[in-house]
């Protein structure tokens, strides 16, 4: 660990050459034929050259690289990487001990990635409950060459906690004022372009998509004991809207570009879509009408991963909404992101609600690695408002951070751990 920041042929052609004109030696030779014994002896040796590479290629000798394939089939390429060959490749990197990347020290409760950074993350750490005193414990991590360099973050101005959003800026927390002294409220979500929010909104579960915060809870609820909120939005102008107030909601998020996703409150309901920047319900979106508890979305927009309320994973087509395979179980209760999917989709990383992080083959009953995780609930807010967080998974999937609580011969620690199958395999030799 470290506490400063790291400065971030092929042969010749081969030519005949003629007798010169005019010499001795051409006169009288240039058209005379080539004798019936001469042409069978040639006839002869290049049968045998040829028998001579053919039982070299058969018994133990490499085709050549540009060989064609023969005549009537089709060259099938390098076979595609599959469960058994990301098992294979585990196994010859040492198993999951050989995983970790880096480690961090401290009892954070919350860390998140920077969804276009994975060596870039946020930790925080509820020292305090309605008082702003704990920017002189949340740190900025930064990993580099197997360390994390720390260093606190916004240490000059008086915060609770902070945390990246699903599009890159960061919602900064701070108490709650008036309230009792207990709930947190976002005060800041800030990004490249500015402040998107222009003042405080009491919620725990949102998501950020085209400058605009959608929140779940709101001032005169948050107090209530009602597990299920309506869904209001907050920008620049402040909290003016409420969506579908008619409906109620357990989580929103934003699995793909332009759309903001709501989950239903219990199985009897199914998800809700609405365009992020016209605010219009989309019914018909390929996202719409699933009794999901949370969704996620491969980056290249082909392959999607449904949550049931049973805790297992279904894939389906994002394009079509059609259905097929199911696979394994995670609980999300309390868990911001359950599944997230690697870049193609054929990986995906869950985390369970006891923090156990489990890595897939999409499609397979059974996970590729468990990586244990801590039980214990982050000291924020009630566990129906806010994220559990003693693990955490970045947004392409490639990496997660998970939390080991102390023990005598050591304190506690954030283990930063590659999930990336892609890179297992060509680490181990095995990408095609």
């Amino acid at each position: 660990m470290a506490r400063e920041r790291s400065t971030h042929s092929g042969s010749e052609p081969i030519f005949e050459a003629e007798p010169t004109t005019g010499s001795p030696q051409s006169e009288g030779r240039r058209a005379a034929p080539a004798s019936p014994s001469a042409a069978a002896a040639v006839g002869l040796i290049s049968a045998v050259l040829v028998a001579l590479v053919l039982i070299s290629w058969i018994f133990g000798g490499d085709a050549p690289a540009d060989a064609e394939p023969p005549p009537g089939e089709t060259d099938p390429g390098p076979e595609p990487p599959s469960r058994e060959t990301a098992l294979t490749a585990l196994d010859e990197m040492g198993g999951v001990d050989a995983l970790v990347i880096a480690t961090a020290e401290g009892a954070f409760d919350m860390v998140t990635f920077d969804p276009v950074d994975a060596d870039h993350l946020l930790a925080s750490q509820r020292a305090s409950y309605g008082v702003a005193e704990n920017e002189d414990v949340n740190e900025e991590w930064f990993v580099e060459n197997g360390e994390v360099a720390q260093r606190l973050y916004a240490a000059d101005r008086p915060h609770d906690f902070a945390h990246f959003n699903n599009d890159g800026s960061v919602a900064v927390w701070t108490n709650s004022g008036n309230k009792s002294g207990f709930a947190s409220r976002i005060v800041a979500v800030e990004s490249e372009r500015g402040s998107v929010v222009s003042g405080p909104v009491y919620a725990s579960r949102s998501v950020v998509v085209a400058a605009t915060l959608f929140a779940l809870t709101g001032d005169e609820d948050y107090y209530s004991t009602a597990r299920v909120f309506d869904l209001l939005i907050a920008d620049r102008a402040g909290v003016r809207t409420v969506l579908d107030s008619g409906s109620t909601w357990s989580w929103v998020d934003s699995p793909m570009p332009d759309v903001v996703v709501a989950y239903p409150a219990d199985a009897a309901g199914v998800t809700a879509v609405w365009d992020s920047r016209s605010l219009a319900p989309l019914p018909g979106h390929p996202l719409a009408g699933h009794a999901y508890q949370r969704l996620a979305v491969s980056a290249d927009g082909r392959r999607a991963v449904g949550l049931l309320w049973s805790g297992v994973m279904e894939v389906f087509d994002p394009a079509t909404g059609a259905t097929s395979d199911r696979f394994g179980s995670v609980n999300p209760n309390g868990i911001a992101q359950p599944v997230t999917l690697s870049r193609d989709g054929t990986s995906a990383v869950t985390v369970d609600r006891d923090g156990t992080v489990g890595i897939w083959w999409v499609g397979s009953d059974l996970p590729l690695a468990l990586i244990e995780g801590d039980a214990a609930s982050g000291r924020f807010i009630a566990e129906h408002r806010g994220a559990r967080t003693s693990s955490a998974v970045s947004a392409d999937a490639r990496r997660v951070a998970v939390r080991v609580l102390a023990t005598p011969e050591a304190p506690t620690e954030w283990r930063i751990i590659d999930t990336d199958v892609e890179s297992w395999l060509e680490q181990s030799g095995d990408k095609p």
